[in-house]
């Protein structure tokens, strides 16, 4: 069996997963995606029916294309490229090219670029898509109004006005352009979240999404 006939038997499982899209990003626009675990998993239990396996080879960094490794404040960037392949147990291999872009503020970067090439290598190759096809501009949100308030004098109660909520522009901008980046650009949102840490965008801070966004733009970001 050659190594394209494995890759076909293994896209056959693939095929009938059904992921759950249980990551959500939430912002300017709200979509959810397939956590990069659940992809993991389910991919490496149908190389091992087809008989194949992974390999990555040496990292490269064309300089003159923007890739190398970044320092920024406490966070490393690395943007590069890797050639991959996948083996059959017959010796046979098909390989190609993916890119990886991965941010670390620890010590941990060596493992985010295994599973960032990982990833790319596998939604090229199994035309994952991670993303939901919902458009989150066509979604209806109605504006909360508060409930009927008692009037003290008369004893009976009277509807609250509704008032619109006061808008922080610029924080309702920031929130775009990076749920924006997010959307078009994975590897820079695998950054975003991060620094998140678990919060929405929604959740912070203006100076915190600059902070955020200072981050990601030197590497080609919003």
């Amino acid at each position: 069996m050659t190594v394209h006939e494995r890759i076909a038997q293994a896209m056959t499982v693939i095929a009938e997963i059904d992921f759950n899209k249980s990551g959500q990003v939430t912002g300017g626009q709200t979509y959810k995606f397939i956590p990069i675990g659940q992809i993991l998993q389910a991919i490496r239990k149908a190389h091992a029916k087809a008989g194949i396996f992974l390999t990555i080879g040496q990292l490269e960094y064309d300089k003159d294309n923007g890739e190398g490794i970044f320092s920024q404040d406490r966070w490393t960037k690395a943007r590069g490229h890797c050639e991959v392949s996948i083996n059959g147990a017959d010796g046979d291999c098909l390989s190609f090219v993916v890119p990886f872009n991965v941010q670390d503020n620890s010590d941990k970067l060596d493992n985010k670029i295994v599973t960032n090439i990982e990833r790319q290598a596998y939604r090229i190759l199994y035309a994952i898509d991670e993303g939901d096809a919902t458009d989150p501009e066509s979604e209806w949100h109605e504006d909360k109004v508060t409930m009927p308030t008692e009037d003290k004098f008369f004893g009976k109660p009277k509807t609250a006005s509704k008032v619109a909520p006061v808008r922080d522009a610029e924080k309702d901008k920031l929130v775009n352009e990076l749920t924006r980046v997010i959307m078009e650009t994975p590897s820079d949102g695998e950054i975003i979240f991060s620094m998140l840490g678990g919060r929405k965008l929604t959740d912070c801070t203006a100076d915190e999404l600059k902070e955020i966004k200072a981050a990601v733009k030197p590497f080609g970001g919003a």
